[in-house]
């Protein structure tokens, strides 16, 4: 299903929640876990993590899945009126 989504060009963000949702642990759940076993401080997670380039990768990510249709996830142009993948019409 994630090799089919790549095929399609979603967006990473698009790609991200469907690995999380087939059950994907993400770097700062993991981190965040190791914390609790008592592995790792929250110290070391939050230096490693959010580090200027984790914020403006985070940041941009949020912009960029604003740009994606609702309907499929599909990147979209600005001139698209509707998504070419879904026949989704683009939110006004």
């Amino acid at each position: 299903e994630i090799a089919a989504a790549v095929a399609r060009g979603m967006t990473t963000d698009h790609l991200r929640r469907m690995a999380v949702a087939a059950g994907m642990t993400t770097l700062l759940g993991y981190g965040l876990e190791l914390v609790r076993q008592g592995i790792t401080t929250l110290e070391e997670v939050e230096r490693v993590l959010l580090t200027d380039v984790g914020l403006a990768t985070e940041r941009r990510a949020r912009v960029l899945s604003s740009l994606n249709c609702p309907g499929c996830g599909a990147g979209l142009r600005d001139q698209w009126l509707e998504c070419p993948y879904c026949l989704q019409q683009r939110p006004t």
